[in-house]
């Protein structure tokens, strides 16, 4: 197997995990769809969009991963460098 095309994660606040888990299987150009990237209620923002945000973000400032886009519903779309 060359690796998994795209990864759907509906977040749960601990998707720092489930790179733990599937992280050998990424590969390069691999797309990334994580929901709850941000929410607007704060019972969400505790829970889930605070601990993916900081994922994805320091994700990002380590060049791990490329950001697409944002989209309805707190969405983020990107994928593995």
């Amino acid at each position: 197997m060359d690796g998994l095309g795209l990864l759907f994660i509906d977040a749960d606040g601990q998707i720092d995990k489930d790179f733990e888990v599937y992280g050998s299987i990424l590969r390069s150009g691999t797309y990334l769809v994580m929901d709850d990237y941000f929410a607007n209620d704060d019972w969400n923002k505790d829970l889930k969009t605070r601990p993916t945000k900081r994922t994805l973000d320091e994700m990002e400032r380590n060049n791990e991963v490329e950001c697409l886009g944002i989209y309805g519903w707190g969405t983020w779309v990107g994928r593995v460098k």
